[in-house]
């Protein structure tokens, strides 16, 4: 096989004389765990797959690559769910699970410098013993590498107060193309020049190769309690939400899950979650103690006033934990129970929270949400990313099509009433912010008869404006 100017034996005996014969991959079997990343629907075998060691080495691989027209895809974890990491069939696949180096923590000025493969955990894991920790938390943050978190701007039950990945980090080291190395950011909290710190962050690799990634760290807060509320109706929970960000409260974390999710988690993780509740609402608080206590008993009233059926408050911080557990992982628990799925991401404005939930059901039917609902950091769009699941019986992939596109058709009208207003984001595309017209088709793929995971994305059109 051939990639640009080069046969696979020639680059892979290039790639050899610097990295060892055991960094880089080129056997069927060797290359088959790297052919998707956490987004199964989408599968493609790399010409090769390298495990470089050291920036030196990765700055030779990416030259070699650039004389002789080969595209390169990184690779962090692999645990991501949009497909950032999918290699390419004449490409090579970087993998840099092998830079997981924490280099140095900054105590002072609370800031980290970390290898792009270390684990996103990790990192509070190295700090705890200073009273920091890192913000971002995504469901996978046990298994994802910051590098990864970097490229796809991953956030976390906690983004509401505390930002995505792009609030909290301060500096990147990058190579570009031809191996030239860059610094993008500074390790005060602001640069001069524009903001390619943003730019690089969520762009999935296509821009520069990450190798080095300065973080912020926060101070642990001094008391965090999780309010636990049911409800007999998903717009009630809905209009919950809205309340609380209304009286001007910004939780740590404010997910919901409908009654499906809710058994779903419960089934799985076991975290105390009342299954005969429509919806349930998880809302954090956090900071010191006495601001905490007051605003815990003014939320409480107001869910109570929002015909909440119960309110409990998490004892402890085991119980805390373990609340957060159920919904983390919502996702997996999906998984046994149904023979096909698609997840999602989009957002609109907050007083649409409800009627969404609404709409949702309206068109779908047996398909049901079981994923969170969460103000996003601007209060005024609310972010939904859900899991929508084909019931036993009905995963016919002639319907399942034809849900998909009623999926979209509804769920694009009920968020983005008015151009300008809302952003849609798929876990494949971002649709523009300009653009009140729904997606023109839907491109609905397994690849896979047998796979339990299906997945969907459209084809990209310019902004109007």
């Amino acid at each position: 096989m051939t990639s640009g100017t080069i046969h696979r034996n020639a680059l892979a005996a290039k790639f050899r004389s610097f990295l060892g014969a055991e960094s880089v991959l080129d056997d069927a079997e060797e290359l088959k765990p790297y052919e998707c990343d956490g987004l199964t629907a989408y599968r493609q075998t790399p010409l090769l797959v390298v495990l470089p060691e050291t920036i030196e080495q990765v700055q030779r691989v990416l030259r070699v690559c650039s004389d002789h027209q080969v595209p390169v895809v990184a690779r962090g974890a692999g645990t991501g769910l949009s497909g950032g990491a999918l290699p390419l069939a004449d490409g090579v696949l970087l993998v840099l699970a092998k830079f997981n180096s924490i280099l140095s923590v900054d105590t002072a000025n609370r800031t980290a410098r970390v290898q792009p493969g270390v684990r996103n955990l990790a990192i509070s894991e190295a700090v705890d013993a200073y009273g920091l920790y890192y913000a971002p938390d995504p469901s996978s943050q046990i298994a994802c590498s910051i590098g990864g978190n970097v490229a796809e701007n991953a956030g976390g039950l906690h983004c509401l107060k505390y930002g995505l990945t792009v609030h909290n980090i301060l500096a990147l080291e990058v190579l570009t193309m031809d191996g030239e190395r860059l610094t993008i950011g500074a390790q005060s909290l602001d640069a001069a020049g524009y903001d390619l710190l943003a730019l690089l962050t969520g762009s999935e690799g296509l821009l520069a190769i990450i190798v080095e990634i300065t973080v912020r760290l926060l101070p642990k807060p001094e008391c965090a309690r999780v309010l636990l509320a049911a409800f007999d109706d998903v717009g009630a929970a809905g209009t919950a939400v809205g309340r609380i960000i209304a009286e001007g409260i910004i939780p740590a974390g404010l997910e919901m899950m409908d009654n499906a999710a809710v058994r779903a988690a419960e089934d799985f993780v076991h975290a105390g979650y009342p299954t005969d509740a429509a919806a349930i609402l998880l809302c954090e608080l956090d900071g010191i103690d006495s601001e905490v206590a007051d605003r815990v008993a003014q939320v409480a009233a107001l869910l109570e006033d929002c015909h909440a059926t119960e309110v409990r408050v998490a004892r402890d911080d085991e119980e805390r934990a373990l609340f957060w557990a159920g919904r983390k992982a919502a996702f997996p628990a999906v998984g046994p129970p149904v023979p096909g799925l698609l997840l999602h991401g989009w957002h609109h404005p907050a007083p649409g929270a409800a009627q969404g939930s609404d709409a949702y059901r309206r068109a779908l039917g047996g398909i049901w949400i079981a994923g969170g609902q969460c103000l996003s950091r601007r209060v005024t769009a609310t972010s939904i990313p859900s899991f929508f699941t084909m019931p036993t019986g009905t995963a016919r992939w002639r319907e399942s099509k034809s849900w998909a596109r009623r999926f979209w058709s509804c769920a694009w009208r009920s968020a983005a009433p008015s151009p300008g207003s809302t952003a849609w984001e798929s876990r494949k595309s971002i649709r523009c912010a300009h653009s009140s017209r729904p997606p023109s088709s839907i491109t609905f793929t397994r690849s896979n008869p047998r796979s339990t995971c299906t997945g969907f994305s459209t084809p990209a059109r310019p902004c109007p404006r």
